[in-house]
């Protein structure tokens, strides 16, 4: 193909494709009578040339893209940078301009204006705005993991036969998919002409990803930490039942998050993100107050520690950060008796079909026994030590309030459900 051909495919000049080929930018071959012979490979790479020339490109950036020495792609994204913000300056000059004109000779008011907005300060302060509003990958990754909750709730339920619960969760689970699809679809709108690419955003991700299962190392740590140490100081030879008190829960919530703003503070102060810019303000606060952080989380893990209920052969204790003795009950001094299943749900609290079993006292006192720690001799067969207590309880025959409706939706073993149904219909 010879050169006039070319000037007609491309539009451009033979001086301009000779200048082109000076450069080091193409390669032309030539045949052997010397003449120069262009190919199809040729034209595309003129074309291209031509496309980046619009766009902005030097000759010297091109040469720079050609030899490896830059990326196309970091190029381009600091182009879009520097139209942008030409469009903003000459939106700032037009303003400016008619500012001028409303002004009147009164220029004092509107040169303060214009000094603060040149100001070093300002444009940082503007910039960090610009940032916070580019998406982040990681962010919307993590968005999505979450937004699949009720999606896979559904599809547990119906696996279940869980009718009743189907209903609720495919309404969260339309509504969530329409939430999901619409942030995708603005994301990737606006993630495209950030400076972050596909493969930062990931790799940005399984940082975060990491994090994330640490902090639940520590949350989950800390909670069976407190726990172990109750085994060791509570449970002694003659204990068979250690279960932590109502408000317990409460306790390990404000330990929980108490970690995630020590975490957050931390990872702000020496991960440079704009995931965690918001969160940089925590460190500084957390060291101005650190005194005041440690007295805290020592009560609010003496709280945790010290709510415990143990049972043994002898009678009941109950334990608190305000009577680290115990209070010391018989079984005879057990007024009321309730047990069954939860119709109800809270979530993340309770589940429709929980098992629940309840002393009430005769000063008052209520009692809960889930989730108890127990020794080996009831290990083998599990909950058998709640079957245990309830004997131990009704041999003084107090008042005993029972269902066993619900039991259906109880997410367990039969063989649990009919140890459970056995103490619900012990009187």
């Amino acid at each position: 193909m010879r050169i006039k051909d070319v000037e007609l495919k491309t539009g451009l000049s033979a001086k301009a494709i000779r200048f082109y080929e000076g450069k080091g930018l193409i390669e032309i071959s030539r045949n052997h009578s010397d003449y120069r012979e262009y190919s199809e490979d040729d034209i595309e790479k003129l074309l291209r040339i031509k496309l980046l020339r619009k766009c902005g490109l030097s000759i010297q950036e091109l040469i720079d893209i050609e030899k490896g020495n830059q990326k196309l792609d970091d190029i381009l994204y600091e182009r879009i940078e520097v139209f942008n913000k030409e469009e903003l300056d000459r939106n700032d000059c037009k303003n400016l301009c008619v500012d001028v004109l409303k002004a009147k000779g009164d220029y004092q008011k509107l040169y303060d204006t214009v000094e603060l907005l040149d100001s070093d300060e300002y444009q940082e302060f503007i910039e960090s705005l610009a940032e916070n509003e580019l998406p982040s990958l990681s962010r919307q990754i993590f968005l999505t993991i979450v937004g699949m909750g009720p999606i896979l709730s559904s599809l547990l339920f119906l696996e279940m036969k869980q009718y009743d619960r189907l209903w609720i969760g495919l309404l969260l689970s339309t509504v969530m998919t329409i939430c999901l699809t619409l942030s995708w679809r603005s994301f990737i709108t606006k993630y495209k002409f950030q400076k972050e690419t596909l493969k930062q955003g990931i790799i940005h991700f399984l940082k975060m990803f990491l994090i994330f299962i640490i902090l639940l190392v520590i949350l989950f740590g800390s909670m069976f930490g407190i726990m172990f140490l109750q085994n060791l100081v509570f449970m002694q030879d003659t204990t068979y039942i250690l279960t932590q008190s109502r408000w317990t829960t409460l306790g390990f919530l404000l330990l929980g998050f108490e970690i995630l703003l020590l975490f957050l503070g931390f990872i702000s102060r020496f991960m440079k993100h704009k995931d965690f810019k918001d969160y940089e303000w925590l460190f500084s606060r957390l060291v101005k107050h650190k005194w005041k952080l440690i007295v805290c989380s020592t009560l609010i893990g003496l709280f945790c520690f010290t709510n415990v209920t143990a049972v043994h052969n002898e009678g009941i204790i109950k334990y608190s950060l305000f009577n680290i003795g115990g209070t010391h009950y018989n079984f005879d001094e057990v007024q009321q008796v309730k047990t069954g299943f939860h119709g109800n749900q809270i979530p993340y609290v309770q589940s429709k079909g929980d098992f629940y079993y309840y002393l009430i006292m005769d000063d008052g006192n209520k009692l809960v026994f889930v989730d108890c720690q127990t020794t080996s001799q009831y290990e083998e067969q599990t909950y058998s030590e709640l079957v245990e207590l309830d004997n131990q309880v009704m041999k003084y025959k107090p008042e005993k309030i029972s269902n066993s409706d619900y039991f259906q939706y109880a997410m367990l073993d039969q063989e649990y459900i009919d140890r459970f149904i056995s103490i619900i219909n012990h009187k």
